[in-house]
């Protein structure tokens, strides 16, 4: 018998603490697919805002697969972990390399991307958070009038585009005006993240970066942040293994 258990602080107000949160999900997936039981008692730490279209989510679970296949007596191959984490969601097999990709697919295809990718971005996230499902709705994705939308996604670094904003913005006018806000402030480059309610703007230092976080509307929250040119090494704590 599996029973995981999760403990929450920080940006926490909102996340589920049982089998919603893809946390639960991920830990219960990997030990199903290990043939393990027993308890796993989690504790999480929140510091991506919640409905921001960060992958706050999604990065956390993949963090609980990598860290129960350390931890696992038999390690999973690495297929067989990117096939547990499509399972729990679509943006979790992009985590689990954390590092620049191109996905396709329903996400399970993650190939390196091998362009310049930039160093410096501005996050500013609106207090009211915006449902994944909610935006993919309003992008009507099924509908077959006038072609498949799908055909004409396109999100890259060098022609860069986020389709789902012509379904939030609308809706929400004022990410529409957090993006201008950050481009009247010097960025190259700002979209929605993701299905929102987040805005990234892409500065070409960090002095720029800080420079525009200052200016940004004080009813948000904004972050500069530097991108990894790989993923970051592990943090470990000494103490006892597990025993499964």
């Amino acid at each position: 018998m599996v029973r995981v258990s999760i403990s929450i602080r920080g940006a926490a107000a909102g996340v589920p603490h049982g089998p919603g949160n893809l946390v639960h999900r991920a830990a219960s997936a990997f030990l199903s697919a290990a043939g393990l039981g027993g308890h796993v008692s989690i504790a999480l730490h929140k510091a991506i805002p919640p409905a921001s279209g960060l992958g706050g989510g999604s990065s956390d679970a993949a963090a609980v697969l990598r860290a129960l296949s350390e931890l696992c007596p038999r390690k999973l191959p690495a297929k067989r972990l990117a096939t547990i984490a499509a399972g729990v969601g679509a943006d979790v097999p992009f985590f689990l390399r954390c590092r620049a990709a191109r996905v396709s697919g329903i996400g399970e295809i993650v190939r390196p991307f091998r362009g310049k990718v930039p160093r410096w971005f501005v996050v500013a996230v609106p207090r009211r958070g915006v449902s994944t499902a909610a935006a993919y709705r309003a992008l009507a994705l099924t509908k077959s009038i006038g072609g498949s939308k799908l055909k004409r996604f396109r999100y890259g670094v060098s022609h860069p585009a986020n389709d789902l904003e012509k379904a939030v913005i609308p809706r929400r006018p004022d990410i529409g005006r957090l993006k201008g806000s950050l481009l009247e402030a010097g960025a190259q480059v700002a979209l929605m993240s993701g299905s929102g309610s987040a805005v990234f703007g892409v500065f070409a230092s960090q002095r720029q970066a800080a420079a525009a976080a200052v200016r940004m509307p004080r009813r948000v929250r904004k972050f500069v942040v530097e991108t990894f040119a790989r993923s970051p090494a592990p943090r470990r704590r000494a103490g006892r293994s597990p025993s499964w």
